[in-house]
């Protein structure tokens, strides 16, 4: 059976599982006939093998999930078990939330209420999101969609998981959180965002905005890793990063992985970067709950598989969507600065909003 074919009878029986596929990885891997666990506390699970996702800002409602059990495959064709009913969905099951797209006029209020904010006090950045819902048609399947990501973007982490209880998100991610193996990880800091050209990357004029928004998240993941107790890091030259419809300003950072400290720990204490909340983060994660309309859930969260303490494969959560009912809720955001333009920020996350929305019209 095709791999596209088993997540549509998955979907249609509203089962939990995870697919995904690493970035440049050839083939991908779905987690089916387990289930997913609610966690009270992250760390919990740091000894065990499954997939984790975890969301922006952790609550009883929005618990950071586990997923263990059942059977792994891999390839885009398998020997995938037949499920119960092997109709393709009409529709995707999916929990009823509130959502509302968010329109220029009002982004532009929220915006130019926390540059203000951030002009008068010690606030520095800040990430504000929307949200843009998409109608599906009747025509959309899953499996395909998540097949189309993977042939679309070789360098993005690309995943579609259901929770088996009305939550079925989607992504393309191009930034990796932490990667470690075999006592050696990596990071990277990942800010600042041009629309993409035809012809490479290496004719970008970066201004003092995108420089600067770099240079926070970069000063942070330094820090945090001191704190961490890694102070001896490479960290390798600047350069521009391709992301779908946009470039990226990318530093990456690599270490050794302390014996006493799990890859889930050192996630944690990253996580969130001033790339998906600001600085402080205490100040903008304040802001960020009071300003925006919609609740992010695990929009710029983290999310990947997990084998052992000291070795993960995690992603930011970003370039994202929740199937609610018959639409695709895409989230994206930008960080704001106090020099932040309202409209070009605006029209950055309308570019971003195309990784999914270009992949989404050809099959709807």
């Amino acid at each position: 059976m095709e791999l596209s074919a088993f997540i549509n009878q998955l979907l249609a029986n509203d089962q939990a599982f995870v697919c995904y596929r690493l970035p440049e990885a050839a083939e991908p891997v779905c987690l089916a006939g387990g289930d997913f666990e609610a966690l009270v506390n992250l760390l919990d699970v740091q000894n065990e093998e499954g997939f984790v996702l975890v969301p922006f800002h952790a609550s009883a409602e929005m618990p950071p999930l586990f997923y263990r059990g059942g059977q792994s495959y891999h390839g885009w064709q398998n020997e995938y078990p037949d499920v119960i009913n092997k109709e393709t969905p009409k529709g995707i099951k999916s929990k009823k939330n509130e959502f509302l797209s968010v329109g220029f006029q009002e982004y532009a209020r929220q915006a130019n209420h926390l540059v203000k904010k951030m002009r008068s006090g010690s606030l520095q950045k800040v990430v504000l999101s929307r949200i843009i819902a998409e109608p599906l048609s009747s025509s959309f399947e899953a499996g395909q969609f998540f097949e189309n990501l993977c042939q679309k973007y070789p360098a993005a982490f690309i995943y579609l998981l259901n929770d088996g209880r009305g939550q079925c998100w989607a992504g393309a991610s191009p930034e990796m959180l932490l990667a470690a193996e075999k006592g050696s990880a990596s990071t990277m800091s990942l800010a600042g965002t041009l629309p993409a050209k035809k012809g490479g990357t290496s004719d970008f004029e970066w201004q003092d905005k995108e420089k600067e928004e770099q240079n926070l998240v970069t000063k942070f993941i330094r820090e945090k890793l001191i704190t961490s107790g890694i102070s001896d890091f490479i960290e390798a030259p600047l350069e521009t990063r391709p992301a779908g419809p946009v470039v990226h300003l990318l530093k990456q950072f690599s270490f050794k992985m302390p014996g006493s400290l799990s890859a889930l720990e050192l996630a944690k204490n990253l996580h969130p970067t001033p790339a998906v909340c600001g600085l402080p983060a205490d100040l903008a994660l304040k802001e960020i709950l009071s300003t925006e309309d919609h609740q992010r859930g695990y929009y710029a969260g983290f999310l990947g598989p997990v084998s052992n303490s000291q070795t993960a494969q995690l992603f930011v959560n970003l370039r994202c969507m929740q199937i609610v009912e018959k639409n695709a809720v895409i989230f994206v955001g930008g960080g704001l600065l106090t020099e932040s333009e309202v409209e070009r920020e605006w029209q950055e996350t309308e570019t971003k909003a195309e990784t999914l929305l270009s992949v989404i019209r050809k099959l709807n």
